[in-house]
């Protein structure tokens, strides 16, 4: 009886005695014994698990963006740029094949050494920021970060030697909270600017939209 055992992706055989059940067969055994066949047995398998992360992984461009969809969890993250863009703003989340994903996350060195990039926003949906994403990048000088990021990697704006202000969604409290890993100098120097729709009696720097555009108060 041929079976593929899903377990270890192995082609066997079985056969049955009455008294010791199912007993893998000599010919089996014989199979696995022989180097060619051991060869050809670990190279399906390595086959396998190359057309496996092909599918999972699907990488795509919009509007000169660069993203990474991740099908075993439905979701996208930014994984570079064309370099010619001044001003990004990243979507919310991208559809493909008729599926929506949402974009969580932008990937390690993604954005690094983007000489043109000016302005960069950050959608809410976007959770963390990897290492080194904006390294390199000495032309941003303002980026606007929702209060849904909770994890900004190391490096990942180091060398932004011209990042002058911060737009945050969220206040101060919930900006000390994110975990800002170390060589980020650049971004924490930066004036940080806390979103509030309506003007504020209290000291601090504020921010607004007007027309769309980030304003300070």
């Amino acid at each position: 009886l041929p079976i593929i055992g899903a377990k270890d992706m192995m082609y066997s055989f079985l056969s049955y005695d009455e008294e010791k059940g199912f007993q893998r067969s000599e010919q089996h055994s014989k199979r696995m014994k022989n180097p060619t066949y051991s060869l050809l047995q670990h190279t399906l398998v390595l086959i396998l698990v190359l057309m496996t992360l092909q599918v999972r992984a699907i990488e795509i461009e919009r509007n000169g963006i660069r993203f990474t969809i991740d099908n075993a969890t439905r979701s996208a993250s930014v994984s570079g740029t064309d370099n010619t863009l001044a001003t990004i703003v990243i979507p919310s989340a991208i559809e493909h094949g008729g599926v929506r994903y949402p974009v969580v996350g932008i990937a390690d060195y993604a954005l690094a050494t983007a000489d043109n990039l000016r302005e960069i926003t950050i959608p809410n949906s976007i959770k963390s920021i990897g290492e080194g994403a904006f390294k390199g990048c000495s032309n941003l000088t303002s980026i606007r970060i929702p209060n849904s990021v909770t994890s900004i990697a190391g490096l990942a704006f180091s060398n932004c030697t011209n990042l002058a202000s911060v737009y945050y969604t969220g206040t101060a409290t919930e900006w000390g909270k994110i975990n800002i890993d170390n060589f980020n100098s650049a971004l924490t120097d930066a004036t940080i600017y806390y979103y509030s729709e309506t003007q504020p009696t209290a000291a601090g720097n504020y921010w607004h939209y007007v027309n769309g555009v980030a304003t300070p108060w």
